[in-house]
């Protein structure tokens, strides 16, 4: 395949992007391997509590992501010097969002005992809950911080720092939730008190490197100064995509909720599916941030038709990684499932699943990638729209009526990912060339 600039230069800035992505699902895959040795129920516990905490937490993560494609234009415009004021006020802004989740999370705990679930399942994750819950303040600054940094295209120290941290909470995940030496064994406890600990560190480490390096001073490093007019403008783009990560997320999880309703051997296996669904997922994402990156740069510009050649190869690239990722989800299904526990119905159930997580790989590579192109230029509110319609209007009541009504139990719901997935991807991609050619035409047309 002989690649074009455009495409190499995707590639090099979407490599360390999606490693650091894939850091973070690694070190999710690995606990959900080492929670699933202590049994099929702890298993499920975490995948309840894992399904609660991400709704509002990947909200927060979806924040973030504008950090980037703000920085990359605001290089685009020619004003290197003032790129850490995004950082400042929107990364304060971000961080004080997930400091209130957080406290709200905490304290609106017992709701989940009315969440129709079997209490061994809750009692088991309690602990659990809470510490997951206040690693979130530590990783909404790590991602600011790294958003901040992709958007200037220094991506290596986040990835070095992201990587790193696999090998920390394994560790850590080992000693806390089976013991060693003088440390009692805390079961899934430890499993959130390793994730808090490694999240806090790394967090540490990305805080110290921010204002040592004199390398970022000439992006305004030094230059700390509150500016409410960043942060209203912030704000009326972050409460829009916060909803659009929200309503994806919050409708996966309320589907995952309802798998709870068919046993814990169906939510052990529908929590290791969705794992290794999200794997797939953040290396679209991790692709989809570069795109974004780079169309924001060129946004800044007001070249439209570099803006029009990136996405015509982001989205050949894209292609090529949903056929790659389809095709080792159907070769490799059943020993995925074995890894992940030894329980013969779970280990079948998962099979299935893998499945249709294979077939859905187009559509969530392109809404991924439209997502991250609209971000770019700074399109929002009727993309958030439209997600919201193919989740919640579409792919929510599908997914509860063919698992309820047809008995298809977790099959349907999985069959209602893939309907809003596809849905959404088509809704987004047609956005996004409807609107660049508008704005192409007159720069001073914007399509609301």
């Amino acid at each position: 395949m002989t690649f074009t600039q455009n495409q190499k230069e995707l590639l090099v800035l979407a490599w360390p992007i999606i490693m650091g992505q894939l850091s973070q699902m690694t070190i999710n895959i690995t606990d959900a391997i080492m929670v699933g040795r202590l049994g099929h129920v702890e298993l499920a516990s975490s995948s309840l509590m894992l399904s609660i905490i991400s709704i509002p937490s990947f909200s927060i993560v979806g924040i973030s992501y504008l950090i980037a494609s703000l920085t990359a234009t605001r290089r685009g415009q020619g004003k290197a010097n003032q790129c850490a004021s995004i950082l400042y006020n929107c990364g304060t802004t971000t961080v004080l969002i997930a400091l209130f989740i957080s406290i709200i999370l905490t304290i609106l705990f017992p709701l989940i005992y009315k969440l129709g679930q079997q209490d061994i399942v809750i009692n088991l994750g309690k602990e659990f809950f809470l510490w997951i819950t206040w690693s979130i303040v530590p990783m909404v600054i790590f991602l600011s911080i790294k958003q901040f940094y992709d958007g200037l295209e220094l991506t290596r120290i986040p990835m070095l720092l992201s990587t790193s941290s696999i090998f920390i909470n394994i560790i850590l995940n080992y000693i806390l939730i089976y013991g060693c030496s003088n440390i009692k064994p805390m079961g899934l406890e430890g499993s959130g008190l390793a994730s808090f600990i490694t999240r806090t560190l790394i967090c540490i480490l990305l805080i110290t490197h921010l204002l040592s390096n004199k390398l970022l001073l000439q992006y305004g490093i030094k230059n700390f100064k509150i500016s409410w007019i960043e942060i209203k403008a912030f704000l009326k783009l972050a409460l829009p995509t916060s909803w659009q990560y929200t309503s994806e997320v919050a409708a996966f999880s309320v589907l995952a909720i309802i798998s709870g309703w068919y046993g814990s051997e169906q939510q052990a296996s529908h929590q290791i599916a969705i794992t290794i669904a999200a794997f797939t997922y953040v290396i679209f994402v991790g692709f989809s941030s570069a795109s974004a990156i780079k169309i924001g740069e060129a946004y800044g510009k007001n070249n439209f038709q570099e803006i029009q050649n990136i996405s015509k190869d982001a989205i050949k690239i894209s292609f090529v990684m949903a056929t790659t990722t389809l095709t080792i989800l159907f070769i490799t299904k059943y020993y995925i499932a074995t890894l992940f526990n030894s329980n013969s119905e779970v280990i079948y159930i998962t099979s299935n699943l893998l499945i249709f997580a294979a077939i859905f790989q187009y559509s969530d590579s392109l809404q991924a990638l439209s997502v991250g192109m609209l971000r770019g230029i700074q399109d929002i509110r009727i993309p958030t729209l439209y997600t919201t319609i193919s989740y919640w209007i579409i792919g929510l009541p599908a997914g509860y009526f063919l698992a309820e009504y047809f008995q298809w139990k977790v099959y349907g719901i999985w069959t209602g990912f893939i309907l809003c997935l596809t849905i959404s991807a088509v809704l987004l991609l047609y956005r996004f060339y409807k609107i660049t050619r508008i704005k192409e035409k007159n720069l001073t047309t914007f399509l609301y």
